[in-house]
């Protein structure tokens, strides 16, 4: 694996609730195009694509804007459209039954459906530290999915993403920890979180979770990619806790908690 010292040495320290941070993540993104090899940058923006799934599914929709940071340029984005097969297989696939109108998972939303077919192409899409942070972001989301639905007494499998073995369990098992806390061992601390209705401590310690598994998984050789992808997915949360915490965040998180009924949130990663 490639090491990167000059850059990495050269990056200022991510502090979560910092009012202001030392580098923007468009900053980051172009001094990364300046120093990776042009593989390692591309993994790099990989870590951006659920951000092109959310661009796929909703470009036509009026009042569009483009969601960045992405893997795909708004331009190449554009220039992808004319020729859908040029998009990463999973994002050809839907193009490609959505303008037949027969979806493949017709029960789950469009945006679910192409999550979905995502992680059914992981393994062509990624490996190694980058391919395990995507299976725990799963995880962690469907976790947060399924204890919220159940806070609100709503009943509806379709809104669990169904990949791995522990997805299955947030559908089916009636005990409180969903008979996973051996497995997640952060599944306790949401299930305790959510009882105190407080949405800035449960978002704060869903992030506190991601930053754990990230030191733990991705940071151990610290000039080394895996430490990169550790910094960008860091840095987006700074970036988007600053945006929460503002005067718009309670009105932000309020809107994420009344979707649930309607749409698994990818919007953190």
């Amino acid at each position: 694996m490639s090491t990167y010292y000059y850059l990495i040495a050269s990056l200022p320290e991510l502090i979560f609730d910092a009012v202001k941070t030392a580098v923007t993540i468009e900053e980051f993104i172009n001094f990364c195009s300046e120093e990776l090899k042009a593989a390692d940058f591309n993994n790099i923006k990989k870590i951006f694509i659920f951000n092109d799934i959310k661009n796929s599914v909703f470009y036509k929709e009026k009042n569009f804007k483009y969601f960045v940071p992405s893997f795909y340029s708004e331009e190449e984005f554009k220039a992808n459209l004319k020729d859908t097969d040029t998009f990463y297989p999973f994002i050809a696939e839907y193009f490609y039954h959505n303008k037949s109108e027969k979806r493949i998972y017709p029960k789950l939303l469009k945006a679910d459906e192409l999550i979905l077919l995502f992680y059914e192409f992981i393994d062509d899409f990624s490996d190694g530290v980058l391919k395990e942070y995507f299976l725990f972001e799963l995880d962690l989301r469907n976790a947060l999915t399924a204890i919220s639905l159940r806070a609100n007494q709503i009943s509806d499998p379709n809104k669990i993403i169904v990949f791995t073995d522990q997805s299955k369990s947030f559908i089916k098992s009636t005990a409180v920890d969903f008979g996973l806390s051996r497995h997640l061992e952060y599944l306790n601390k949401l299930v305790d979180v959510y009882k105190s209705g407080d949405l800035i401590k449960i978002e704060r310690t869903t992030e506190d979770i991601k930053w754990q598994w990230l030191e733990e998984n991705a940071e151990q050789k610290e000039f080394s990619l895996n430490y990169l992808y550790s910094y960008t997915v860091k840095l987006l949360s700074v970036e988007r806790w600053k945006n929460l915490t503002d005067k718009k965040g309670e009105e932000f998180l309020n809107n994420i908690m009344e979707n649930i009924s309607n749409s698994v949130n990818f919007e953190n990663f």
